[in-house]
């Protein structure tokens, strides 16, 4: 097993307030049940005249191959895999594809602190197309399966900061996320998809953990079995969050929040079929929270509680609630 990654910046490629970065990545897992090689370069042209505006234009290529060792299969081994680790690894197409994507992202920054925002907003946008060169190919039972990858992918994260009095700060974040298709044949790279639940999304569930919709209506319905959905992300999904922050000695503070949130699998192609992004489905969570400040941000510790659980789940996907630890916060 190996990770390689060698990474060269240039702060100023004479054009003002222009840098640039080139990274090159290699990665080799040997798991029990399969093995993963994956290859990457990346390149990225960063605009920022001023710390309140910045732009970014990246174009990357990344080569993936995973093989399933015995005789599961990739999609029994999906359904089986737990570990939050090993899922995230299984993020790519069984067999050999190659994808290309180019990725423009733009931010506005009117916070009075990067780091513990009192007031102001921060937005970013970002926008990218991913297409595969070269599909995966397997051939099952006779049958030559393809998985081919033609996409856009739309991002955005909307945050407000709102001081009340002089020790209070009530902090909101809208997140939106959207995967195009451009042909009826494509399918979503995996590591494109959108996964909810966790510290930066919505703290009642663990890590990746909430299951889209329109798979939970499925399951409910006795369409499939409840395991197949411990790995499964959307194509679009929303969140929306709230947090009251407070003193309470020294650099000690504390946080209620309710973060609300949800995804879908509402793409053309798949097997279940939804009216898309729904706001009046979003799954409603609510906990406290406990920040230390420090020079580089907050560490902050924080419980999450399901206010109202779907309980024909089960208890991975639908805990009673969640510990998260971070450091950092939105």
């Amino acid at each position: 097993e190996r990770r390689v990654a060698l990474v060269f910046t240039a702060p100023y490629i004479g054009i003002p307030s222009v840098s640039t970065s080139l990274s090159l990545s290699h990665q080799r897992e040997n798991e029990r049940a399969f093995g993963l090689t994956k290859n990457g370069i990346d390149l990225t042209f960063t605009w920022r005249p001023r710390r309140l505006f910045g732009m970014s234009v990246s174009g990357a290529i990344e080569n993936n191959r995973i093989g399933v060792l015995g005789s599961e299969s990739y999609e029994q081994l999906l359904e089986d895999t737990t570990d939050l680790r090993l899922r995230q690894l299984l993020r790519v197409p069984e067999g050999t594809s190659t994808l290309v994507a180019t990725e423009v992202t733009a931010s506005v920054d009117f916070r009075d602190s990067p780091f513990t925002p009192t007031k102001g907003f921060y937005a970013t946008v970002t926008a990218e197309y991913a297409r595969t060169l070269r599909p995966a190919e397997i051939e099952r039972d006779g049958e030559r399966i393809v998985f081919d990858s033609n996409h856009f992918r739309l991002l955005g994260t909307f945050n407000g900061y709102i001081p009340i009095g002089e020790k209070l700060v009530f902090a909101t974040q809208l997140r939106l996320g959207r995967v195009v298709h451009l042909n009826s044949e494509s399918k979503t790279y995996p590591n494109r998809q959108f996964f909810l639940g966790g510290v930066d999304t919505v703290r009642g569930y663990l890590q990746d953990s909430m299951v889209p919709q329109d798979l939970a209506e499925a399951i409910q319905d006795g369409l499939v079995d409840n395991t197949a959905a411990v790995v499964q992300g959307g194509d679009s999904f929303m969140v929306l969050r709230g947090e009251l922050r407070f003193p309470i000695f020294g650099d000690i503070g504390g946080g209620a929040f309710v973060d609300l949130g949800n995804t879908w699998i509402d793409t053309g192609g798949r097997p279940f079929q939804s009216g898309g992004l729904n706001p009046f489905e979003l799954r409603p969570t609510a906990g406290l929270g406990l920040r230390i400040n420090t020079p580089v941000g907050p560490i902050a510790f924080d419980y999450g509680i399901l206010l109202l659980r779907r309980t024909y789940l089960n208890s991975i996907s639908e805990p009673f609630g969640s510990f998260h630890f971070s450091i950092g916060l939105f």
